[in-house]
């Protein structure tokens, strides 16, 4: 088991997967492997639909089985040169479903919440810049460029930087932070460890507590602080093409679901029933 663990981790290296993806890959393929109580030579295709089947009745959601799924199609496309049977290993239909978003009101409430700054300092980061949690939680002092009004995030999802806006609104938090907490780096939000930022986790566990405190009764996320800032971008009528860059999408599809979820545009779209019945050259033919 160790061996083939190694193995894989060094295909997956010399491929630049993040340590995330690795970490996941490697969970994925030692509990295929345990669950059959054999090498994943002695397995196949067949064996892998039957434990994505079991993962299911475990009642995993579908991308973490998806995630499996993409894990085991590496080991034996990459790792064991099966690429037959890597090409018969399924994949779940994805749902399309839409993020839960706070209201102008509840980000508000949320921030007020918190009794810890660096905690109220990364929720007002995430949803000021867009960030992603893991991009957020490891910006360091030399990513804020306050003369020019950008944040440098650094290796992002697919190894990818960019540039986004730095609001004068977070300058003025992220500075206060600094005054306040004085992190000696390179992380700005650092641990009591030094040289180790704040875990994401811990963050999932200090915003569900502001988010009981604030009153809220949706599910909040980092990641909904991200669809949160997006959602509010558009309705404050950025276009999609920036947004994209300030997301770091790699596919404008990606960003188009923020349409959908708009008060402001959905407010103002003419409805074809009120403009017949109220217009009387209404030009719909």
């Amino acid at each position: 088991m160790q061996e083939l663990l190694s193995q894989l981790d060094a295909h997956m290296q010399v491929r630049e997967l993040s340590p995330r993806s690795r970490q996941a890959y490697a969970y994925h393929v030692k509990g295929f492997c345990t669950h059959f109580g054999k090498s994943a030579s002695e397995l196949g295709a067949r064996e892998a639909e039957r434990y994505l089947i079991h993962l299911q009745g475990q009642k995993l959601s579908t991308s973490t089985r998806n995630q499996c799924a993409c894990a085991l199609k590496f080991l034996y496309r990459i790792v064991l040169d099966r690429p037959q049977d890597a090409g018969k290993i399924p994949l779940a239909r994805q749902l399309q479903q839409l993020p839960d978003v706070l209201s102008g009101t509840e980000v508000l409430a949320l921030f007020t919440a918190f009794t810890s700054i660096m905690h109220r300092t990364l929720a007002m980061t995430c949803y000021g810049a867009g960030l992603r949690v893991s991009e957020a939680c490891k910006l360091s002092v030399r990513d804020i460029d306050a003369e020019r009004g950008v944040l440098h995030v650094r290796h992002a999802k697919g190894g990818k930087d960019r540039m986004v806006t730095l609001s004068t609104a977070l300058l003025q938090q992220l500075r206060a932070y600094w005054k306040a907490r004085r992190p000696k780096g390179p992380y700005l939000f650092e641990t009591r460890v030094p040289g180790r930022c704040v875990d994401a986790s811990a963050f999932q566990r200090a915003l569900t507590v502001a988010a009981r405190r604030a009153g809220i009764h949706k599910r909040v996320s980092p990641h909904v602080l991200r669809h949160s800032y997006a959602t509010h971008m558009v309705e404050v009528g950025a276009d999609l093409r920036s947004l994209q860059l300030q997301l770091g999408h790699s596919c404008i599809s990606s960003t188009m679901r923020y349409v959908h979820l708009t008060h402001a545009r959905r407010r103002g779209l003419a409805n074809p029933l009120d403009v017949l019945m109220t217009v009387r050259d209404h030009g719909l033919g």
